[in-house]
């Protein structure tokens, strides 16, 4: 089962069950994130097509499989451009000239006034990058921060909790009223779930 939201005009959200990152559509040109399991991709696919939207680029916002699986399948399907941040060139080269490589401070464009700016959050994965539209203030954060206070997990290989800190105080300088994270909920009100995540990620910190 696919639950979809339509939180504003720009944004669709999918939710899969299961081992999956939710999945956007932004300005119905940019996919965030694929999900992992390939019969939602399939659903998603059909779905997208019956409102003919044409998927353009496809941005993930980290490699992990939960949020990268069905990144062959969407690719295939509409010959998008697949961006990734910078570091990861080696990793996706099979993309060829299809592969943008991003780095912090970059500026992805959807149509028109519809764009998103790249900042790099390490903490997570080295890797992590989230998607901000300072217009519309919208934040897809992946797996750096949640809804309702949680934070990304720092024990996997390339982890650091310290690193996931400052890239969370960098989020939280930011004006969000939507938080689209990689997990859980979309919620309104997003400064104040990513205050509430940076004091749980610094007390996290002084335990180590």
């Amino acid at each position: 089962m696919v639950i979809i939201s339509y939180l504003i005009p720009e944004v669709y959200h999918f939710e899969l069950p299961g081992f999956n990152s939710n999945i956007y559509v932004y300005g119905k040109k940019i996919l965030i994130d694929t999900g992992y399991d390939p019969a939602g991709a399939d659903r998603i696919i059909e779905h997208l097509k019956k409102y003919d939207v044409k998927i353009e680029k496809i941005a993930l916002t980290h490699p992990h499989p939960d949020h990268s699986g069905n990144l062959d399948r969407f690719q295939k399907e509409f010959d998008a451009e697949v961006l990734v941040y910078e570091k990861l060139e080696n990793r996706y080269s099979n993309f060829g000239n299809k592969l943008i490589l991003l780095k912090d401070g970059d500026v992805i464009t959807a149509v028109d006034d519809l764009k998103l700016e790249v900042i790099h959050t390490p903490g997570h994965t080295p890797f992590d990058i989230c998607f901000y539209d300072p217009e519309r203030k919208v934040l897809f954060s992946g797996d750096c921060v949640f809804s309702f206070g949680s934070i990304g997990r720092t024990d996997m290989p390339g982890g650091s909790i310290q690193k996931l800190v400052a890239s969370i105080k960098r989020l939280a300088k930011l004006d969000v009223e939507w938080l689209c994270p990689g997990h859980m909920q979309t919620v309104k009100n997003g400064n104040d779930h990513i205050q509430q995540s940076l004091m749980f990620a610094e007390q996290v910190a002084g335990v180590y």
